[in-house]
């Protein structure tokens, strides 16, 4: 039956296709979760900057006390109350708290990406040409979700996480330690130039080949393909 072999044909290309989704969401969702208990584990310690310590007000108050006795004077100790962070800590904080949102909600799309390729699988009682039928429905419905899109988007969000954390990381350590924050600087440059590199050298080709036909065979397309390098092309 021609319907029957057309639907196989369908079939295997769908299997594959959402079997290549569903690996990335799930490598995606462990490094994210790794990701997401590492930035909490540094903004336990960072949000205790926010709010004055209670050892340092306690000092403090012990200080005030010890120099009244000295000096023999019998006003009450006050203490200023107010209290501000510095600019600092509010900039690694903002930045370590964006990380694990953002984390947070690449986590949740994947989940929801998931659900979708579920739905878009899911196998129903029919004749091979009524199935063949419904697939078709679903395959229009994703391209004009843009469900591909959502999925692909999910590795660059996890990409801003990083992007944020390292950001928080390098202000805090360049208010710490500069020879510290110039070495980690160093290293972070290297690694986001690496990155950038990859992401716009498949557009560079693309257009030399555009522009130069004779050029094809002596520069192969480059393989560095991903979500990234694709959306710096239609740029």
């Amino acid at each position: 039956d021609h319907w029957e072999a057309c639907n196989g044909l369908v079939d295997r290309y769908d299997n594959a296709l959402c079997e290549g989704w569903n690996d990335d969401i799930n490598t995606l969702l462990v490094f994210v979760g790794l990701f997401s208990a590492a930035v909490t584990a540094f903004t336990i310690e960072s949000s205790k900057r926010l709010e004055q310590d209670p050892a340092d007000t306690t000092n403090q108050l012990l200080l005030h006390i010890s120099r009244q006795l000295a000096n023999q004077v019998t006003t009450p100790a006050s203490l200023p109350l107010d209290y501000s962070a510095s600019s600092s800590d509010r900039r690694v904080n903002i930045f370590w708290f964006l990380s694990l949102l953002v984390a947070l909600m690449t986590a949740l799309l994947g989940i929801l990406c998931k659900q979708w390729l579920r739905e878009y699988q899911k196998d129903i009682a029919m004749s091979p040409r009524q199935s063949l039928g419904l697939r078709q429905m679903r395959f229009e419905s994703f391209n004009y979700w843009r469900v591909e899109d959502l999925i692909a988007s999910l590795p660059l969000m996890l990409q801003l996480t990083l992007l944020l954390f390292l950001i928080g990381v390098l202000d805090f350590l360049w208010n710490c330690d500069a020879i510290t924050a110039g070495i980690i600087t160093i290293a972070a440059v290297l690694g986001v130039g690496a990155v950038f590199i990859t992401t716009i050298l498949p557009a560079l080709v693309f257009v030399k080949h555009y522009t130069d036909a004779e050029s094809v065979d002596l520069i192969p397309v480059c393989a560095y393909k991903s979500p990234q390098a694709w959306l710096c092309l239609r740029m």
